[in-house]
C-alpha cells in the first residue's frame, strides 16, 4: 500500500467520511475507491489528487484555507500517522465551553495548529466497542500522546463561546472563529523541555551557569 492509500485511509477515519460521499466529491466510481483504498489496484495521478483534495489535502499539504475537524476514539494512530506526515510541530490546547457544567455530556475539544498555520480541531469520542470495554486505557489528545507536540498556553483548557463549541462539535468551523478563540502564539514550555535544550544544544552549560541564569532573570522581574 502506497503512502497516498496510507493516507486517504487515515484521514477517512478521522473525517467520518463516507466512501459513497468521498467517490461523489472526488468523481471516482465508488468500486474503484474501495479497491484502491484496499491497496489491489492503482489510480491516475489526478484521481488521487482528488481524492485528497476531497479529504483536505491540497499540493501534499494540509488545507490551510479551512479548519479541519476531525474525531479520534482512543486509539490516536490514525492522528498521529497524518500529523506527522502533514502537520509537524504540532501545538495543542484543550476547549472547553463555557457553559461545560450545564453540558457535561460534551466529548472534549482539542484544537491543533502549527506555525504553517494548519488549523485542526479534534473531537475525542470513544467508540462503541472502547465504550463498551471498561478495562481499557482512557488515552486523550495530549502531548505525552501526540508525537512532536507541544502544549500551546499554560492554562489549560481554553474557554470558548458556548455556541462556537456546540458548532465544533458539530463540525462546524471558521477559520475566523478558530483565530478568535485559539490565538496564542506562546508554547508552554515545561522543564523537561528545558532540560533537552540543555543537552541537545551543541555547547557545554554547566548546572551552575543555568541557576545564575535564573537568578538573573528573577532579580530582573523584581525591579
Amino acid at each position: 500500500m502506497t503512502f497516498i492509500q496510507s493516507l486517504s485511509k487515515a484521514l477517512i477515519n478521522l473525517k467520518k467520511i463516507k466512501q459513497t460521499e468521498l467517490a461523489i466529491l472526488s468523481g471516482v466510481h465508488k468500486g474503484n475507491l474501495s479497491i484502491w483504498l484496499q491497496g489491489k489496484r492503482k489510480l491516475s495521478d489526478e484521481a488521487e489528487q482528488n481524492i485528497l483534495k476531497a479529504l483536505g489535502v491540497v499540493n501534499g499539504q494540509l488545507d490551510e484555507t479551512m479548519v479541519h475537524v476531525w474525531t479520534v476514539g482512543r486509539d490516536l494512530s490514525d492522528l498521529n500517522f497524518v500529523l506527522k506526515g502533514l502537520c509537524p510541530q504540532p501545538e495543542l490546547q484543550h476547549l472547553m465551553s463555557t457553559e461545560l457544567l450545564k453540558k457535561v455530556t460534551h466529548y472534549p475539544l482539542t484544537a491543533i495548529k502549527n506555525r504553517a498555520g494548519i488549523k485542526i480541531i479534534v473531537k475525542q469520542k470513544p467508540t462503541m466497542a472502547e465504550s463498551l470495554n471498561s478495562t481499557a486505557k482512557d488515552i486523550t489528545v495530549t502531548k505525552s500522546t501526540i508525537d512532536g507536540s507541544k502544549w500551546m498556553i499554560d492554562r489549560q483548557p481554553e474557554p470558548v463561546e458556548a455556541k462556537v463549541y456546540g458548532n465544533w462539535q458539530k463540525g462546524i468551523a471558521t477559520i475566523a472563529e478558530f483565530d478568535e478563540f485559539v490565538t496564542s502564539d506562546d508554547i508552554a514550555w515545561t522543564w523537561s523541555d528545558v532540560i533537552d535544550r540543555v543537552h541537545n544544544q551543541d555547547i557545554n552549560i554547566s548546572p551552575s551557569e543555568v541557576m545564575n541564569a535564573i537568578d538573573i532573570l528573577v532579580n530582573n522581574k523584581k525591579k
